[in-house]
């Protein structure tokens, strides 16, 4: 017989603003703490070591103890982590869940949670009350899909949360690395046949119809795009920016910025796609994306020719 427990869960909610001083989810809420005594409560109470602005509250009623919950709330925990996702995933934003808390109702005791970040970010998260009805919706269809159980969406979901844990600061270019977690999701759906060459020219020409099909995005702009900012992935993983003169740092950046913020977008928009088809296994969602682009046979011939020339001059 399973034990069960009544768990009341609360975490600081960081880089975070909103229209209104409570927001009223189906299943929990995000209340604006009153600077002061309630803010330095709540700093206190959760060990906080900046003085929070919003803390997020979700009770977990009858929660059943099963055997292999080794902390007792693993799926607390779990379902914490698949909420951030959604809302990250939901917009772009660099939404933070910090300094977390679990009070237990029965035993009227509070622990910690080991999971405590602290990440500065140029990107604030703005949600308003009004969209609290959208959200809600799209929070159930991810529910309702199998991502968080598919194997080969897991790479994805890792590495876009490690990215937006690294933030973003556009005055320094080696800030902008979350990109390159970014390009590892990205190309762990996109390039999920394995191609050995053409990698950035397949994955943007994917990317690019697959968003074009809905009408939202311009295919040419956004093919420019990705392979913009591949390139500036490649060059911060090769240090490319390590010598660069300070004169010409700035303007460089004020390029990249607006990129970057469209980047943003493309990649949700483009993984929420991919979602709406719910694939069932990778040889379908392989399927799927070779009927979108392929690269032509003649190509990849003449490349496979040519790489093996080059191995014999080696």
């Amino acid at each position: 017989m399973s034990l069960v427990k009544n768990y009341i869960f609360h975490t600081v909610v960081y880089n975070f603003k909103t229209d209104v001083d409570r927001l009223k989810f189906e299943d929990f809420i995000i209340i604006r703490l009153k600077q002061g005594k309630e803010a330095a409560w709540w700093r206190k109470k959760l060990g906080s070591k900046k003085v929070p602005r919003f803390i997020l509250k979700k009770e977990f009623k009858n929660y059943k103890i099963e055997d292999n919950d080794v902390t007792y709330c693993d799926n607390v925990i779990e379902y914490i982590w698949k909420l951030l996702f959604i809302f990250r995933l939901y917009k772009p934003g660099d939404l933070l869940f910090s300094d977390d808390l679990i009070h237990d109702i029965d035993r009227d005791e509070d622990f910690a949670n080991v999971y405590i970040k602290d990440t500065q970010s140029d990107m604030k998260y703005s949600f308003c009350q009004n969209e609290i009805g959208d959200f809600e919706s799209f929070k159930k269809k991810i529910f309702n899909t199998n991502i968080f159980n598919s194997d080969f969406f897991k790479i994805f979901i890792n590495y876009f949360m490690s990215g937006v844990n690294k933030g973003i600061n556009f005055s320094s270019f080696f800030r902008l690395e979350r990109i390159i977690d970014y390009f590892i999701a990205l190309e762990s759906v996109f390039l999920i046949d394995d191609p050995n060459y053409f990698i950035s020219h397949l994955i943007s020409e994917r990317i690019s119809r697959l968003l074009s099909n809905d009408g939202k995005f311009d295919e040419k702009k956004v093919k420019k795009l990705i392979k913009f900012i591949y390139n500036l992935r490649s060059k911060i993983v090769h240090g490319n920016f390590i010598d660069i003169r300070e004169e010409n740092k700035n303007k460089k950046l004020n390029d990249i910025k607006t990129k970057i913020m469209e980047f943003e977008k493309v990649i949700r928009e483009s993984f929420k796609d991919i979602v709406n088809y719910n694939f069932s296994s990778k040889i379908e969602l392989e399927k799927f994306l070779k009927q979108i682009y392929a690269i032509p046979k003649d190509s990849k011939k003449i490349m496979i020719d040519a790489t093996i020339k080059a191995r014999e001059l080696f």
